[in-house]
């Protein structure tokens, strides 16, 4: 397998947003956020850009319930690097990886930060390897 250059040029947040649990009743203390078992998706957007064909957009968008509410955020990347769709599955996946290694801790920064102005539970999400498979690639 040969190596595959992906260089992530622009980061977007699209959404941050979370909703505290009050079924319990309202509280301003600190609350344990419980562990970080999010739902993660990523989907590259299928508009190519006809003058530089190597830019692709990722968004990737990671949502999860926490002992004190749920959270979803949403990052989109522009990437320059070969059309994941063209390559062979193995070659696919790491490039697909190597997309998401890079946007992931722009991710956590937002994480952390919805979670603790809303959930007043900042939760830190674990750095992940996408080179591993950890991840559900929707297609456009």
């Amino acid at each position: 397998m040969s190596t595959v250059e992906v260089v992530l040029h622009d980061v977007h947040t699209i959404k941050a947003c979370a909703e505290l649990d009050t079924s319990n009743g309202i509280s301003l203390e600190p609350v344990e956020a419980g562990e970080f078992t999010p739902e993660i998706s990523f989907r590259f957007l299928a508009e190519k850009d006809a003058e530089h064909p190597a830019t692709r957009m990722g968004v990737i968008t990671v949502a999860g319930d926490t002992a004190s509410g749920r959270f979803e955020v949403e990052v989109a990347g522009v990437f320059t690097m070969p059309d994941p769709g063209a390559l062979p599955e193995p070659e696919n996946r790491m490039v697909v990886g190597h997309a998401l290694n890079l946007l992931f801790p722009f991710v956590r920064a937002e994480i952390r930060d919805i979670t603790a102005r809303v959930l007043k539970a900042s939760l830190v999400a674990p750095p992940m390897d996408f080179t591993q498979g950890d991840v559900t690639e929707v297609r456009d």
